[in-house]
């Protein structure tokens, strides 16, 4: 069993996890930060690969590996052994505190040290099979569902694909005031949406030539995942975001992918998003969460208390 630096895209194996993808990689890379690609091969096979990036907060650098690491084998326990043993030496060499991580399934690795923490990424989502017919995933909706799509047919709203970031910030600013959560940096959506309209595709919902709703979906593998949308509380009468949502789905279903994610539900934090989500039906999937894999005990515990201060 050996690490490897990985250096192009055909060294990776096939997974649907797009921020574990080289093209998140290469985009996270033009946004200037730096990412450590790392891969294990056991008997000339990759059998792990994490995409990691280096951090810092509160003066401190850490290491972080966004819904990952992946493993051919979730349960592979040796791999996964290996994997962190040698991660540990690179943060040691980088005088990084702690690593970051979201693993694919529960886990058990005695000596080392690990502490759960905060979801940075939604442990659970819900998941579309892209593979049924359009008469089986609309059965599969919520009646409410189904009748404000329709609604927003007769309605005379249509969806088209957009490139416009003014347009899609100007929805996402107004969704923000409106349920008060946090953006990314206007900088950081121009970033996304001039990458690769193959990788990432801006929707938007008009009545005549008004956006009401947009939604930014990326295309990895065989999965389409909704990663951030908006919509203009005033019209909310028209149903835009139900018409928005359907006629994404089936973009990712006739483009051939098998999946649509939701990606994030949570009923306590999210409530009135997880109601919306789960109308369209599919499946909830959830994972561990995430963790921090400690190197440095005594940073670590003063990185928390100010991290608790901050919260206060």
């Amino acid at each position: 069993m050996k690490l490897l630096y990985l250096d192009n895209q055909s060294q990776c194996f096939d997974h649907e996890q797009f921020l574990q993808s080289w093209q998140w990689v290469e985009l996270q890379e033009t946004m200037g930060n730096e990412i450590i690609k790392l891969g294990v091969e056991d008997a000339g096979q990759l059998t792990a690969l994490a995409f990691i990036t280096q951090k810092n907060i509160f003066g401190f650098k850490y290491l972080y590996c966004p819904k990952g690491p992946m493993l051919q084998n979730a349960q592979d326990k040796e791999t996964l052994t290996f994997l962190f043993s040698e991660i540990k030496r690179i943060a040691k060499e980088k005088k990084c505190i702690f690593l970051r991580f979201e693993p694919q399934a529960i886990f058990a690795l005695p000596g080392f040290k690990i502490h759960q923490t905060i979801d940075i990424q939604p442990k659970s989502t819900v998941v579309l099979d892209l593979t049924q017919s359009q008469e089986n995933l609309l059965s599969a909706m919520k009646q409410k569902t189904r009748y404000n799509i329709k609604l927003a047919e007769k309605k005379g709203i249509e969806v088209r694909e957009s490139n416009d970031l003014d347009l899609f910030w100007e929805i996402m600013q107004a969704t923000k005031e409106r349920d008060n959560f946090r953006l990314h940096s206007k900088a950081h959506y121009e970033k996304l949406l001039n990458y690769d309209r193959s990788f990432i595709r801006l929707f938007v919902a008009f009545d005549n030539e008004k956006p009401l709703a947009c939604a930014l979906i990326n295309f990895f593998n065989h999965t389409a995942t909704y990663l951030h949308g908006g919509s203009l509380h005033e019209y909310r009468q028209l149903m835009a975001p139900y018409l928005l949502q359907w006629q994404c789905i089936l973009t990712a279903k006739e483009s051939g992918h098998q999946y649509y994610d939701f990606y994030g539900i949570d009923e306590k934090k999210w409530p009135g998003v997880t109601r919306f989500k789960l109308g369209f039906g599919g499946k909830t999937i959830s994972t561990p969460g995430t963790f921090d894999l400690i190197i440095n005990s005594l940073y670590y515990g003063l990185y928390n208390f100010l991290r608790k201060i901050r919260r206060i």
